[in-house]
């Protein structure tokens, strides 16, 4: 053997700035000036003149009498957050200086940079089919508001309701920790059902037979985030890949499923792709999304036999609560490829 074991002792945190000391009214004038500077980059800088065009991609596009492109003011976000802040000042709610002291874990690194590879994904497919530039903006909002919301509310319904059923108001604390993957999944397929009536009315399906493909991109970097917490990973092995984690006082190495999910994940991506790129596979309808939910959910299934045991109530289980969560993805993934090979191919919009 090359190895006997490998010994994991990685720090969770990237970067750590703090502790020190603030004046609040620093804070303040730097909200001020993003707002400011957000405003006139937008303004002067991301105006698009599209006049004299009637591209279908630019319809849902409002622009102004000059036919610049008008862009919401979705910055006004800012502008709320300094009103609040003075008018804390205003009342003495917040006090004269603030202690800062910041953490930046490789777990929201990693969880940001999966979201931003999975819109450039979606970006360029979507480009591809010249499928309007807008829905881009509002897929990326649907996404991530329904993949973060029921990750939290999965975690706290599915694995510790106990607990949070007595404390409702931690299921907040996202700062905690606690994300689930299925609950995730959840709140994603809920977000594309108003994405879907609102946005696209293309059909359901339609909508993940792209935006899986950047998903299991954003999959493999979120199992590199449990690698770096030294969290999720699985029993007991011999084999010479074993990990030794020693953050959490292990003394033995155990199965790394954490790279082993992301193994499955970067397979699922590049299947899903070759599927999109050199088949057509879009053109059936639901035949790229079925091949994900199988490549994610089977492999997730298989691999819970070798994971450590995560909640004290799945220790009595024959399968347990991500193997059960798994099995209706799982059947689903085959009805619709087998209902995919039966229909006629689509043909996009525009080819």
């Amino acid at each position: 053997m090359f190895l006997d074991y490998i010994t994991w002792n990685v720090d969770p945190v990237l970067v750590h700035i703090g502790p020190f000391s603030i004046s609040s009214y620093y804070i303040l004038f730097l909200i001020i000036l993003i707002y400011v500077f957000i405003l006139g980059y937008r303004y002067f800088f991301q105006r698009k003149n599209i006049k004299n065009s009637d591209n279908d991609k630019n319809k849902s596009i409002p622009v102004d009498k000059k036919g610049f492109k008008l862009i919401r003011a979705d910055d006004q976000f800012f502008a709320y957050i300094a009103g609040l802040y003075l008018l804390g000042r205003v009342i003495g709610i917040l006090p004269e200086d603030l202690n800062i002291n910041v953490s930046i874990r490789w777990y929201g690194l990693l969880w940001a940079l999966g979201i931003y590879a999975t819109l450039l994904i979606v970006q360029r497919l979507y480009k591809h089919e010249g499928l309007p530039e807008a829905w881009l903006d509002k897929l990326f909002m649907y996404t991530v508001a329904g993949a973060v919301i029921g990750a939290r509310l999965g975690h706290c319904l599915f694995y510790e309701w106990d607990y949070f059923s007595a404390h409702p108001l931690q299921i907040l604390y996202v700062w905690q920790g606690g994300l689930a993957s299925h609950g995730g999944a959840i709140g994603i397929l809920i977000a594309m059902y108003f994405f879907d009536k609102r946005v696209s009315k293309k059909g359901y399906v339609w909508i993940f037979d792209r935006l899986v493909i950047g998903v299991a991109i954003c999959g493999f970097a979120i199992r590199l985030g449990n690698l770096m917490n030294s969290e999720i990973y699985g029993s007991p092995t011999t084999q010479p890949w074993g990990f030794i984690f020693v953050r959490n006082k292990e003394t033995i190495p155990m199965h790394p499923t954490q790279i082993y999910e992301m193994l499955y994940c970067l397979i699922t991506f590049i299947v899903t792709w070759w599927l999109y790129w050199k088949k057509e596979a879009y053109k059936k309808n639901g035949l790229i999304f079925g091949v994900f939910l199988i490549g994610i959910f089977g492999s997730r299934f298989g691999l819970e036999f070798i994971k450590n045991t995560q909640e004290s109530f799945e220790a009595d289980m024959l399968l347990n609560m991500g193997q059960i969560l798994s099995i209706p993805f799982i059947i689903w993934g085959v009805w619709l490829i087998v209902r995919s090979l039966k229909i006629q191919p689509l043909t996009p919009k525009g080819k």
